[in-house]
């Protein structure tokens, strides 16, 4: 129990933390409004000049814009365009929800609303508040709020998932049903279950995106190279480019397709969403969501005991620790070794040897 004395200072900083709030939003406001006297008399003569407001927040074209534009937020926490992308999106759906407001009123009562337009997915929770606080700290570090009102609000965690995978006897009925009914997914398939490259490397979400090209495969040396604009943005120092050695099941299911240039996935995402909607009825197959990269790394470590966590960590692109949490499966040597021996059944093979002829 508290005493009494301890009490009324408790309700003292309290107090003066409320006071400091109204202060320094009353100021917010104030600046506001003389910025915007400021603008108007400056531009009131240009025809093609406007003024923005987002979520109240006044900035002109060359300052601050709230939320932030794809290029500033990109400057402001290193992530990749493509990732800048997907997270405009949820900088729009904050634009939405609270676009009634001035950005300097909002306080963690209006956050904890947006948080919880999450509902119960606890990882759409977990990346609105990634994103929505790294908006309103860029708005704090640029001067344009005095307070971040998610500092007040503790992370979402997100609950852990074992993450699932594929038998290889229905990986390679998969690949079968996609070279009969849609053979462009070929690729897709064989670089993210013999190589492990996340969905996001390999097919853009938005025509500009950054993903891996037929350039980047090194068949001499058979090697793939992530490069860095292409992989997984972290905060290494080295950067975030990696390598990754071929294995001969991927050679044999990519050759017929090759290209000396090019993306190696030509489709956006939708393209490719509708696509495997088609092999999924196809194949009778429905392969949870990254189950292929999770497979490959899986069955990679099962065969490969020797090697161990490190050259699996650079071949993913994730940490040691990472891992370890997610790949360790209770797998023999022999299970993964028949990942990496899945190969084309004899008319499998004359039926793609015929198709790559007509197109060469």
């Amino acid at each position: 129990m508290l005493s009494k004395e301890e009490n009324e200072r408790a309700a003292t900083r309290s107090a003066e933390r409320r006071a400091f709030r109204r202060a320094a939003n009353a100021e917010q406001f104030r600046r506001a409004q003389q910025r915007l006297a400021t603008l108007e008399a400056r531009l009131e003569s240009l025809d093609e000049a406007k003024l923005v407001a987002r979520l109240g927040q006044i900035y002109e074209p060359a300052e601050i814009a709230f939320p932030p534009s794809v290029e500033a937020k990109r400057e402001y926490d290193s992530v990749s365009h493509a990732l800048a992308n997907r997270e405009i999106l949820i900088s729009r759906r904050l634009q939405k929800h609270l676009g009634g407001y001035m950005a300097h009123e909002l306080g963690t009562a209006e956050i904890r609303s947006f948080l919880d337009t999450a509902k119960t997915s606890h990882s759409l929770e977990h990346k609105l508040y990634k994103v929505g606080s790294l908006i309103f700290a860029y708005g704090r570090e640029q001067r344009a709020l005095v307070l971040n009102p998610f500092d007040e609000i503790d992370r979402p965690e997100v609950a852990y998932t074992v993450p699932e995978i594929l038998e290889p006897a229905k990986f390679k009925q998969l690949l079968a049903t996609a070279e009969e009914e849609v053979p462009e997914l070929i690729p897709f398939l064989a670089m993210a279950g013999f190589a492990g490259l996340r969905r996001s490397e390999l097919v853009r979400e938005y025509a500009e995106d950054q993903v891996l090209r037929w350039e980047d495969i090194n068949w001499q040396k058979q090697l793939i190279t992530v490069r860095h604009e292409v992989a997984k943005q972290t905060s290494r120092k080295m950067g975030n480019r990696r390598f990754i050695p071929m294995e001969a099941a991927l050679l044999h299911w990519l050759r017929p397709y090759r290209k000396e240039e090019g993306l190696l996935i030509p489709m956006v995402d939708s393209a490719v969403r509708r696509r495997m909607k088609k092999l999924r009825l196809a194949s009778k197959i429905n392969p949870p969501t990254n189950a292929l990269r999770h497979s490959y790394s899986s069955y990679w470590l099962a065969r490969s005991t020797k090697e161990g966590l490190g050259e699996l960590s650079k071949r993913m692109g994730n940490s040691e620790a990472v891992c370890k949490r997610h790949y360790l499966e209770t797998l023999t040597r022999e299970e993964g070794a028949a990942w990496f021996k899945i190969r084309r059944s004899k008319a499998g093979a004359e039926a793609v040897s015929m198709v790559s002829a007509k197109a060469a």
